[in-house]
């Protein structure tokens, strides 16, 4: 006998935006998820140690991601702290698009990585024409 369980995304961890550039993820972070999220969405970490802001002012960081349109988020980890991705350009609508790309990839495998965990399969996965994710897991019993 199987058990199925449907996931649909906007299943998303969430992403407090305190005033100033940064991104804060409120939600404790895998880093080795969040690393493989950005190397799905074929984005790079280099290691650069600041962040130049689009106002001229200089954030340190741990690395720095920088988009196929030229967008540059940086990522800092703290311990104890949540990780925080913060927007060179804040006002930047593809800066933000980014994140939130960066976010639902980071969602997916935490789900797929949880439903592994207590002993389910992924069956089936789609991308919804609103852009969410359908995982489709099963157990046999």
């Amino acid at each position: 006998m199987s058990t199925a369980v449907t996931f649909t995304a906007p299943f998303m961890p969430q992403f407090a935006v305190p005033v100033g550039v940064s991104v804060g993820v409120a939600l404790g972070v895998s880093v080795p998820l969040l690393a493989l999220a950005l190397n799905e969405l074929k984005l790079a970490v280099r290691d650069l140690r600041e962040l130049r802001c689009a106002d001229g002012c200089v954030v340190k960081v741990d690395g720095v991601v920088e988009t196929g349109t030229g967008e540059r988020i940086g990522v800092r980890l703290q311990t104890g702290k949540p990780v925080e991705l913060v927007l060179a350009d804040p006002k930047s609508d593809a800066a933000r698009a980014c994140v939130d790309k960066v976010k639902q990839a980071y969602a997916r495998l935490k789900v797929l990585d949880e439903v592994k965990k207590k002993g389910y399969k992924k069956v089936k996965e789609e991308v919804l024409p609103d852009g969410s994710i359908r995982v489709v897991v099963q157990r046999w019993q």
